[in-house]
């Protein structure tokens, strides 16, 4: 599936192209196309880096009445603007750059998010490792059966397990394994503790 972002880039650098003017009557369809650019990538989190006014340079085609230089739109398109007519450079300056550069961020940022996988660097034994790979288990079912085999994972910290099972530290905090179940074991181990004796010093 195309992203709507990409096209609404690609379609305002079609428009835009190797124009030198930009008329009256088609400033409102390139202001258009210029929101619609802005709008989704607002969206996407990344407007911060469109095309900076600050980077860009003032394309002086008139430089005797140098008031008159604007940027025009979200994307910051540079140019003079002389009774009534934008005179345009894209190709000159950096904008065109710049856009192109936004394009790559946006085809960067569609990129589905790579899958967690499980990582064993916790090295649990090796007959534990087909619980944490069976994908029809929940989290909750996982680390019961873990603990069932090794009591010893409810010392574990949740980012730790997190890591093991390939999951959220969110994802195993709201688990009654970790509410519930992790925190009975944990006192019982304090009951169970014994101070050393002076002997035993």
């Amino acid at each position: 599936m195309s992203n709507p972002l990409i096209q609404a880039i690609d379609t305002l650098l079609i428009f835009v192209g190797n124009r030198q003017q930009i008329f009256p009557f088609e400033m409102e369809h390139f202001l258009k196309l210029d929101q619609n650019v802005f709008v989704l990538a607002c969206r996407a989190g990344i407007e911060g880096k469109l095309p900076n006014p600050d980077d860009l340079e003032r394309h002086l085609s008139f430089p005797e009445i140098p008031e008159r230089v604007v940027f025009k739109g979200k994307t910051n398109l540079p140019g003079d603007l002389v009774d009534g007519v934008f005179y345009c450079y894209p190709n000159s300056g950096r904008w065109k750059t710049d856009m192109e550069a936004f394009r790559a961020v946006a085809l960067d940022n569609a990129k589905p998010a790579e899958t967690r996988k499980p990582d064993f660097s916790a090295m649990l034994p090796d007959n534990l490792t087909d619980i944490v790979e069976d994908k029809d288990l929940t989290v909750e079912n996982k680390l019961s059966q873990l603990t069932r085999e090794h009591d010893g994972l409810y010392a574990w910290k949740s980012p730790k397990l997190a890591k093991t099972l390939g999951v959220s530290d969110s994802a195993i905090r709201q688990t009654d394994w970790w509410q519930v179940d992790r925190v009975a074991w944990l006192e019982k181990q304090k009951e169970d503790y014994e101070p050393p004796g002076f002997d035993d010093v």
